[in-house]
């Protein structure tokens, strides 16, 4: 396949090319990552024009976060002459202060060891400054081309991550065009971690604004997307399923892309110094324990109730022993499908669902909780994209809305729990005062993804034998309880939204 600005001449001397890998989304799946460096660590061994770029989200999934470090510092080390790019994505600064330290310290690491780690419109949000170590923008030579590698993250990153705030892509793209001009780059990769149609607006945008883009590598979306050819818009897969691999060449202002493969992930052999890491973290982290036998079909939907989210909503309401439970959709991560005779391992586990957070409760009354689900529904109506306020709830919740397509906005209009309305005709309060007691995640608790509401109400901490109960053993336990006795049916069911649309 060869691609280039509008040109036909397919008769171009690639001996000039820049080979690149492009891979996003990682999640701490550490050892499907081992597997593709080997892959490009094999290929700059032979050859000194390569560039592998990473769209973010490497870290919250499987693998304690160091490993994934430890794999990309090995593999400069390894290959001095790789050069290496990786953009924030928005679960990588983290939810909570140990996290977003670890991040910081990570970034400095990685800057350290000659990797360049990047993001034009992101800033540490208490002090409005960038991180120390990242870059709006890096610049890399390859065979005498000098490319500038520019990252931007998803715009609600604010409200999605502990420690950073983002400003608007586009904003930040046309401020660019100075750094363009005084660079003067032979060519211009953006690595754009957000949704796959906003991912074509940022590329119009450009467009629109005279920014030649040669290639925009794209994150955050864990479905699988062809590529949008005529854009030069590529998503490789999440969770280290496949990689995409380009051959560029920069000749004379015209850029063409050539050899463009994704590169699936099967069977791929790893190199003996990743492979030693992995091995010590898979051991430390006991990855490989079983936890129990399958006996449910939890599967997710990021945006709608799901079997997974109303489980493990259901396991917070008994823990806490309280009337209703919700938790932020974003702590789901992969489906645990039923499997027949197979044993959930730990991998399984924190594949499904990483959340050293502990739960606690709260109590609301109706209006309060009227305002929680709206916000959670305030975005239903734009389905070019995943709704990250969407909140999963027990299953003895329903909720009933209306959207309306024309002005994308939506309504909640009624309230059940236990089957027992909530709201009048009106979308009033039948009872004021009604105290509805919830257990809930911390990260909605602390006003996340706008939930201020939540913010100031009085939380108590959910214990068990004395301590904090933490989200991700809550799971574990609960699987573990399920399974000796198991249900006559895998099937779990999900709490309902009954909807109209006008």
């Amino acid at each position: 396949m060869l691609i280039n600005n509008g040109l036909t001449n397919t008769n171009i001397n690639f001996d000039g090319k820049t080979r690149i890998f492009a891979l996003t989304d990682s999640h701490l799946q550490t050892r499907g990552k081992c597997a593709l460096l080997t892959k490009i660590i094999n290929y700059a061994g032979k050859h000194d024009n390569v560039l592998a770029l990473d769209g973010g989200d490497m870290f919250k999934g499987i693998y304690p976060p160091q490993a994934e470090v430890d794999s990309y510092i090995t593999a400069k080390k390894l290959r001095p002459n790789l050069e290496i790019v990786i953009n924030i994505g928005n679960n990588d600064p983290g939810t909570n202060a140990p996290a977003f330290e670890f991040f910081k310290k990570s970034v400095k690491t990685l800057s350290d060891n000659g990797i360049h780690v990047i993001s034009a419109n992101t800033k540490n949000k208490a002090t409005g400054k960038p991180i120390e170590g990242v870059k709006p923008y890096a610049i890399v030579n390859r065979d005498g081309d000098k490319v500038m590698v520019a990252g931007f993250c998803i715009n609600n990153l604010t409200h999605t991550t502990y420690g950073l705030k983002s400003e608007e892509p586009k904003k930040i793209l046309e401020g660019l065009k100075q750094a363009i001009e005084e660079e003067k780059p032979d060519g211009l990769i953006i690595l754009n971690h957000d949704w796959f149609t906003q991912s074509q607006e940022l590329m119009k945008f450009s467009k629109d604004k005279g920014i030649k883009v040669d290639l925009m590598i794209g994150g955050h979306e864990h479905d699988k997307f062809e590529p949008d050819t005529k854009s030069r818009i590529y998503y490789p897969e999440a969770f280290n399923k496949s990689m995409y691999q380009f051959d560029l060449l920069l000749n004379n202002g015209q850029s063409y892309l050539k050899n463009i493969q994704l590169l699936q992930n099967n069977n791929l052999k790893i190199n003996p110094k990743l492979n030693k890491q992995l091995v010590v973290f898979e051991k430390q982290e006991k990855l490989m324990d079983e936890i129990a036998p399958s006996v449910l079909n939890l599967t997710k939907s990021y945006s709608d109730p799901c079997p997974l989210g109303t489980f493990v909503a259901d396991s917070m309401k008994k823990a806490g022993d309280t009337d209703i439970a919700l938790l932020s959709t974003g702590f789901l991560m992969s489906p645990m499908p039923y499997q027949k005779g197979k044993k959930i391992l730990e991998f399984d586990l924190r594949k499904t669902m990483t959340a050293k957070t502990p739960i606690e409760k709260i109590t609301v009354t109706p209006e309060i909780l009227k305002e929680v689900f709206q916000n959670a529904l305030e975005n239903r109506m734009l389905t070019d994209r995943g709704n990250a306020k969407f909140l999963q709830c027990s299953q003895n919740v329903k909720l009933v809305g209306e959207g309306n397509k024309e002005d994308k906005t939506y309504k909640l209009k009624q309230i059940f729990i236990n089957d027992n309305p909530l709201l009048d005709e009106k979308g009033n309060a039948l009872e004021p005062s009604k105290e509805i007691t919830c257990t809930i995640d911390p990260y909605i608790g602390n006003g996340g993804q706008h939930f201020n509401m939540l913010k100031d109400l009085k939380k108590e901490k959910v214990l068990r034998d004395g301590k904090e109960l933490l989200l991700e053993n809550l799971f574990k336990s609960e699987l573990k309880k399920v399974a000796e006795t198991p249900p006559e049916s895998p099937e779990y069911p999900s709490f309902s939204l009954v909807e109209n649309e006008s």
